[in-house]
């Protein structure tokens, strides 16, 4: 059985143990810093992976080439030891040469740049010699990111002397015991029990056998151990990456793999070629065929289907476990039918970043492996015609009734996260003429994979990966902004601001709302929750605000700015002039938003929180301010003379001589005609009797520096026609 070259094993987070060495491997460049930089790099590098010597930088001779994170995080730490005294660094010529094969180390922006510049006279040649100042001023990178540029370059071309060759077994290697904790011990534990790496062959090509054993047997003998050697730590950690890596993950791993297989050095000048063909082929969202990689890369498309199946047949001439893309499409299947875009969302932990599952399907059936999901081609009504849509569906369909009863349910999960058997007979009689009575609902829900009873007797199910649900993403939305523990009703009226619950797809048939009692059952299944006997709900880690919608993000802290409670009118003059956001997205946002609830007419609050009386006291005031409930009594209004009041500038998108002002509705009728400015530097403004528009007027306030929803005094004397604008006092900064 063929060793996997210890050049290119899995990157999992960089292996702190010795490779498994003899006649033949090669010492490697670490792709950290480039090799001007050894005399600057004195001491050891501590890492959670073991010390790394400075040496090793370049005599790389470890299990694995440092991944991109951890040779980022060692670049780091060189920086930030030097930073003091770089001086030297930056005048010191980089020795970095630019071979033929230099693109293959660089990519999009630095790639562009880089390329210009090599497109001057001479540049080629005397980059070798410019200083580390000369390149970062030519690039514009900074530092850290560029030493790493530049040893990927020299990497391209750097050749070490042979330390070691490829071995006919795997078997224990003599090297430093690693003493290992609790919390280690059981993530190992737990990818053994895993199913499959207990069903893991003896010959696999990711995880082949140790010394004549399957790995799991060999692996359990050893966890059992007080401390472990270099060899089982550096499986035990590549174990617990797979069992936790998402298909894009695991893609990249298998290409690894099988580069080695097909006998592919580090240095090999076409290396870095053929992983960006079999990626361009076969990651992505949707992977790509072989004319379009063809183009891309100025090759021949049969060259590409040479290279690519080289690749492939390296994959099916062993056994292999595919963990990631076995859930993936475990969970693809159960969340089926959706679109390809519906589906790339629904997945996207399991996928991973830039990954789609048609991409998944293809590369599944180019493998040899039947994929329990297939792509087909829909077609859907739009505003420009009939279009052609991809949409995935269950390979082996059910019987029609079945079918319809399993796609109703999962798309009632997808949204609140459960449902019941009378809505689906409902359903089911409805569409599909078919009574079917609740034994046989029962029984096709309690076998269907992914399905998890809530209640019994009521008939309440939910998939059990329910926390993809529309209902969990609220729920997170509303975790992200509370405070301390948040009580059962607070969840139940955050979830049912969504109108999906009552109303969906334009059918007038809403989405059924479980009782409390399921509710509690649905959330208790979300793990990244904890509740206590009286059903207040806390988050086990803190949820990130990025949970919510940029709009949402910046309602909340327009609340939190104004003590807790803050005007419709603020939130819309933050939101409207100066992000864009139209009226209409402030009212969804307002009205459905988990985060946000709506304490009386026009005023909101942060939910999870407790109201702040004192904040709500002055929304109050300034809500009162903003309709122009202080009015004075009538006899109080005297228009013989100039009179002051306060008006609120225009916040519209209009163009200014389209925007206006409103008169406060005790002055209407009052206040009319056409006024001049009493300076005489401003445009005169105009308002018709029995009217509460001041035309002109919110471009002279614009003139004369009042914001876009600020409010301002306007003076009006009546007798003489004129006015005055007198903006607020600018509030002075806290001391």
């Amino acid at each position: 059985m063929k060793q996997l070259d210890a050049a290119l094993q899995p990157e999992v987070a960089g292996s702190g143990q010795p490779a498994p060495t003899s006649a033949g491997a090669i010492v490697r460049h670490a792709r950290v810093v480039p090799s001007f930089m050894r005399p600057f790099v004195k001491s050891a590098l501590p890492s959670v992976h073991g010390d790394v010597e400075a040496h090793e930088l370049f005599n790389w001779q470890r299990q694995g080439l440092p991944s991109a994170r951890f040779a980022a995080e060692m670049r780091e730490m060189i920086v930030a030891r030097r930073r003091a005294s770089f001086d030297v660094i930056w005048n010191s010529p980089i020795g970095v040469r630019l071979t033929d094969e230099w693109h293959l180390a660089t990519s999009g922006t630095e790639r562009a740049r880089l390329l210009a510049l090599t497109r001057s006279a001479g540049f080629t040649q005397a980059f070798p010699s410019m200083t580390l100042r000369q390149v970062k001023d030519a690039l514009k990178m900074p530092v850290a990111e560029l030493l790493g540029l530049l040893a990927r370059i020299e990497a391209t071309y750097w050749v070490g002397q042979p330390v070691g060759a490829r071995m006919v077994a795997l078997a224990p290697q003599v090297s430093p015991n690693v003493c290992v904790d609790d919390t280690f011990r059981a993530a190992v534990e737990d990818c053994l029990n895993a199913a499959w790496v207990k069903g893991l062959d003896i010959d696999d090509l990711r995880f082949p056998g140790v010394a004549g054993s399957a790995l799991a047997p060999w692996l359990t003998q050893q966890i059992a151990k007080p401390s472990l050697s270099g060899f089982a730590h550096e499986l035990c950690v590549r174990l617990i990456a797979a069992h936790k890596a998402t298909w894009a993950e695991e893609l990249e791993d298998l290409l690894r793999h099988a580069l080695v297989d097909a006998g592919l050095r580090p240095d090999h000048a076409g290396l870095q070629r053929r992983r960006e063909l079999f990626l361009g082929r076969f990651a992505g969202l949707e992977g790509a065929t072989l004319q379009a990689v063809a183009d891309v890369h100025d090759l021949t498309r049969e060259r590409v289907r040479q290279i690519c199946e080289g690749l492939l047949a390296s994959l099916r001439a062993r056994p292999l476990a595919l963990p990631a893309l076995d859930r993936l499409f475990a969970s693809a299947s159960r969340v089926m039918p959706l679109s390809a875009t519906a589906a790339n969302e629904q997945l996207q932990r399991f996928l991973g970043e830039g990954a789609g599952i048609i991409a998944a399907i293809d590369f599944a059936k180019e493998l040899g492996v039947a994929p329990p999901i297939q792509v087909v081609a829909t077609r859907t009504s739009t505003s420009d015609g009939i279009r052609s849509i991809a949409m995935l569906d269950l390979a082996v369909e059910p019987s029609t009734w079945m079918r319809v009863a399993l796609s109703e349910a999962r798309r009632d999960c997808t949204f609140v996260g459960c449902t019941n058997f009378i809505r689906i007979a409902g359903i089911l009689a409805i569409k599909e003429g078919v009574a079917q009575n609740e034994d046989t609902l029962r029984s096709l829900f309690e076998r269907a994979p992914g399905f998890r009873i809530l209640d019994a007797e009521s008939g309440w199910f939910t998939l059990i990966d329910s926390d993809i649900s529309a209902a969990a993403a609220r729920m997170r939305k509303l975790m992200s902004v509370a405070v301390g523990s948040v009580e059962i009703d607070a969840v139940i009226s955050a979830l049912v601001t969504d109108d999906a619950w009552f109303y969906r797809d334009g059918a007038g048939r809403g989405l059924a709302m479980p009782p409390l009692h399921v509710m509690t059952a649905l959330i208790g299944g979300w793990n990244w929750l904890t509740a206590n006997a009286h059903n207040k709900y806390t988050p086990k880690a803190t949820v990130a605000r990025d949970a919510l919608s940029p709009t949402e993000a910046t309602i909340v802290s327009i609340i939190e700015e104004h003590g807790g409670a803050a005007t419709r009118n603020e939130i819309a003059a933050r939101l409207v002039v100066l992000g864009g956001v139209s009226n209409m997205a402030v009212s969804v946002a307002l009205s459905s938003s988990p985060a946000i609830q709506k304490l009386e007419h026009s005023i909101y609050a942060i939910r999870g929180r407790p109201i702040p009386a004192q904040g709500l006291i002055d929304a109050r005031r300034r809500r009162e301010v903003e309709v122009g409930r202080n009015a004075p009594l009538e006899g109080a209004v005297d228009l013989t003379c100039p009179y002051r009041f306060s008006v609120t500038q225009s916040a519209s998108m209009e163009p200014l001589r389209r925007q206006v002002v409103y008169l406060p509705k005790f002055l209407l009728g009052k206040i009319y005609g056409t006024f001049a400015h009493k300076g005489e530097s401003l445009p005169p403004i105009n308002i018709k009797a029995n009217s509460q528009q001041f035309f002109s007027l919110a471009l002279s306030a614009n003139k004369a520096g009042v914001a876009p929803g600020d409010r301002f005094d306007l003076v009006i004397d009546m007798p003489n026609q004129n006015y005055e604008i007198i903006p607020a006092k600018a509030t002075p900064p806290p001391l």
